[in-house]
């Protein structure tokens, strides 16, 4: 007991603390209060979860990894479809099936699929795309959204390899106007990048400004899929919203990158469980929007990215709200399972990103000629 004691004192002087103003003083029975949280870290210690994020902070490492995190996509040879696509007029063709990854061993991502949702009519969401990043011998999924006809955003930690290096554009692929993934998507809904822009204060270790943006070469046809806007309402609990993505739909350790698209009707919350299980989380009118976890249903690993839209808004196509980031649940052990009771989800809230997505619109526009497409709805 003297020893997690100490080990408490410690970790209360790191500057964390004070940084994210962390209460000072945290349980050590095996309840919660509406500050804390007991779960087990990889010390085999008992600490409340404010305490544990000071830790992690300190350490210089991720938070995320006590939150959902990426999964393996499967190599598939995307360079030669994209290939033949270019020089074959845009016909579709049969897609390659997924390889196995030749680096079985190596840990690939893709950060939040729906549980318990609904396979998506791609006419409901024709702004969702798929994004593909290349990783050696395997690859990287996550969702994005399409608000102009040549940029997407996603989640800043799509962008980056699990070393926090930002991926080359030439990596990085999507699919549009489909609700099928990446692998059976026709050569003509594939699309390359030419740039990425992750958010310059993204923090990988709070998943604080988790948003970037992808620029294509070339422009997505109307005809394929259309670019939706940014929802600049009140955010109350009461908004009807609803998620899409391609990521897991069951908690099965053997589970992949879904085939299709789904989406799942969630609750956005400001009860206490969004503050005890994610500290930096600051209420829904601040940097990430939290859902409270009710009937299973939950992104998961691989909806990462993906939309967070506004329903019943009579806009067409719906706007969108937040970007699929991270999540946790009660009793998180290592790898927190989705769509547990009394869990949650958080979104990273896209209205406080304006200005930076005009600017950097704005930015490249000023050199490819590309025309915007207004973001507010």
């Amino acid at each position: 007991l003297l020893a997690r004691l100490q080990l408490l004192a410690d970790i209360q002087k790191t500057s964390a603390v004070s940084q994210y103003n962390l209460p000072k003083v945290c349980v050590l029975s095996a309840g919660f209060n509406e500050k804390s949280w007991l779960l087990r870290n990889s010390l085999g210690l008992s600490l409340c979860l404010p305490l544990l994020s000071s830790l992690v902070s300190a350490q210089n490492t991720s938070i995320q990894e006590n939150y959902h995190n990426k999964i393996p996509m499967p190599f598939f040879d995307i360079e030669s479809k994209i290939a033949h696509q270019e020089t074959s007029s845009l016909e579709t063709e049969p897609i390659p099936s997924f390889v196995p990854a030749e680096d079985t061993d190596k840990e690939v991502i893709s950060l939040l699929r729906v549980l318990n949702g609904t396979i998506a009519n791609i006419k409901d969401y024709p702004f969702t795309t798929f994004v593909y990043a290349l990783l050696g011998n395997s690859g990287e999924a996550c969702t994005g959204s399409l608000i102009s006809s040549k940029v997407i955003v996603t989640a800043a930690h799509c962008l980056f390899d699990p070393n926090q290096v930002p991926f080359s554009p030439s990596k990085i692929y999507v699919s549009a106007g489909t609700n099928t993934n990446i692998n059976d998507a026709p050569s003509a809904n594939i699309f390359r990048a030419s740039k990425i822009v992750p958010h310059p204060s993204y923090d990988p270790r709070t998943a604080l400004n988790d948003v970037g943006l992808i620029f294509l070469t070339t422009s997505v046809p109307s005809s394929i899929a259309t670019p939706t806007k940014i929802y600049t309402g009140e955010i109350s609990d009461s908004l009807p919203v609803a998620a899409a993505g391609w990521g897991l739909t069951s908690n099965d350790p053997d589970a992949q990158v879904a085939d299709v698209l789904s989406y799942v009707n969630l609750n956005i919350s400001s009860s206490a469980e969004c503050k005890i299980l994610n500290p930096v989380w600051n209420g829904n009118s601040g940097y990430t929007i939290c859902t409270l976890i009710q009937n299973g249903k939950d992104t998961c690993y691989g909806d990462s990215g993906g939309p967070l839209a506004v329903l019943n808004t009579n806009q067409n196509p719906m706007p969108i709200v937040g970007l699929t980031s991270i999540g946790n649940s009660p009793g998180n052990d290592e790898k927190p399972l989705c769509g547990q009771p009394g869990g949650t989800a958080y979104y990273t809230n896209l209205k406080n990103y304006l200005s930076w997505i005009n600017q950097q619109m704005n930015d490249t526009t000023t050199t490819t000629g590309t025309t915007l497409y207004p973001l507010f709805s």
